[in-house]
């Protein structure tokens, strides 16, 4: 004898897709996937599940949950948000309104930071590596899991990883998922600004190598306000930027010009997130800076400046 089927009377998931696809038109480059999505979110199913279950009809419950994920995502609030995670660098990471969603344009940061730690590993000495900024701790995570991916080295015994943010809700993200992917002994996770609460350690720490990684506000007043709504549902203090964006960069780059003698440090190198329009300003003020030297721009998937490398000059061993 078959079961009564709870849901009858309710609509198909095929029904619910459409619709769902329908409204998302105006609000989203990519309706279709969004309604498959957020319904398999909502379902707790993979999206191929659904395309098994077109006919199959779901309790009204869960279809008003679904209308209520499709309404906010037609405000455009981001996806992310409303599904709790992000992939990254071929991560999942929990996300919330307290940090920023990760981009694929910051996966040149992590390629760029990889990189150099490869070239770093091949001295001697002990090495420092900081995430500035670190929101939902993507970036240092996808890091020491690609670090651990690849077996380049042992136990991570030659690398200390510090991680530092300036919101106390954004750490608290960082620390669960870098609990979730396993690595949470592997950070030691520092609230202040930029390099301020670490200034010490770095000085005592008898390091010979430093190398940083910053993803910082960078966003003007007039771009922001230019931007799409979606961007206006994420932590506003972690896009926008005075001084045409770059005033938390310049400030960053004053303390990295400022290191220069710290204790047995022979190596500093930063690796800095930027609006590639910004290039030729980086330019200028790390002219300023006497310490400090330019290394270049890395491009990201679009063939765009984004990523500054900037070494200290005096440290150079």
């Amino acid at each position: 004898m078959k079961r009564a089927n709870k849901a009858k009377g309710g609509k198909t998931i095929k029904a619910i897709l459409n619709q769902a696809a329908q409204k998302l038109k105006k609000a989203s480059t990519t309706p279709e996937l969004d309604a498959e999505v957020l319904t398999g979110y909502a379902l707790n199913k993979k999206r191929s599940w659904l395309f098994s279950n077109l006919q199959q009809k779901i309790d009204p419950n869960k279809t008003q949950k679904i209308e209520s994920l499709i309404e906010k995502r037609a405000e455009q609030v981001p996806i992310a948000y409303l599904i709790k995670k992000k992939e990254f660098f071929n991560l999942e990471f929990k996300v919330t309104k307290d940090v920023l969603v990760p981009r694929p344009e910051t996966e040149t940061l992590v390629e760029q930071s990889l990189i150099k730690l490869k070239k770093s590993l091949q001295h001697p000495g002990k090495i420092l590596f900081i995430d500035i900024g670190t929101a939902s701790g993507c970036i240092i995570i996808s890091i020491i899991k690609e670090l651990q991916r690849k077996k380049i080295i042992n136990g991570l015994n030659k690398l200390d990883f510090f991680a530092t943010d300036i919101s106390g809700k954004a750490l608290k993200v960082a620390k669960c998922n870098a609990e979730k992917h396993q690595i949470s002994d592997k950070i030691d996770f520092f609230s202040g600004s930029l390099l301020k609460p670490i200034l010490t350690l770095i000085n005592t720490g008898g390091y010979s190598q430093v190398v940083i990684a910053s993803n910082l506000p960078y966003i003007s007043k007039e771009k922001y306000e230019k931007a799409k709504k979606t961007i206006k549902f994420e932590p506003k203090k972690a896009l926008l930027a005075g001084d045409g964006g770059l005033k938390v960069i310049r400030k960053l780059l004053e303390q990295l010009n400022n290191l220069a003698g710290l204790g047995e440090i022979r190596d500093i190198a930063a690796m800095l997130e930027i609006d590639s329009e910004q290039a030729h300003r980086i330019k200028k003020i790390i002219k300023q800076l006497n310490n400090l030297k330019l290394i270049g721009f890395s491009k990201d998937l679009n063939r765009k400046d984004r990523v500054a490398t900037v070494i200290n000059k005096c440290t150079m061993g």
